[in-house]
């Protein structure tokens, strides 16, 4: 890939994992609101589990750009 298509694809993954983060976020406080404001703390974790998997795909989404740089450098 050249330089124009990294920094097309670097902007799409940054959104992309913006987006998964907010939507951590917003699961996190669903499952608090859940547990401490209905008084129903069964269902905390059925907005905790997915939660987590979004933390962790947006994480490797923003990410994404310094672990290739590093692959690159660490392969010369």
């Amino acid at each position: 890939m050249d330089e124009k298509n990294y920094a097309k694809q670097d902007r799409k993954n940054l959104i992309i994992g913006s987006i998964h983060l907010t939507v951590f976020a917003i699961l996190i406080l669903a499952g608090i609101y859940f547990k401490r404001v209905l008084g129903m703390p069964e269902y905390m974790m059925a907005f905790h589990g997915p939660a987590a998997v979004f933390l962790i795909v947006g994480g490797f989404k923003i990410t994404e750009k310094q672990r290739r740089r590093f692959k690159e450098v660490k392969m010369d």
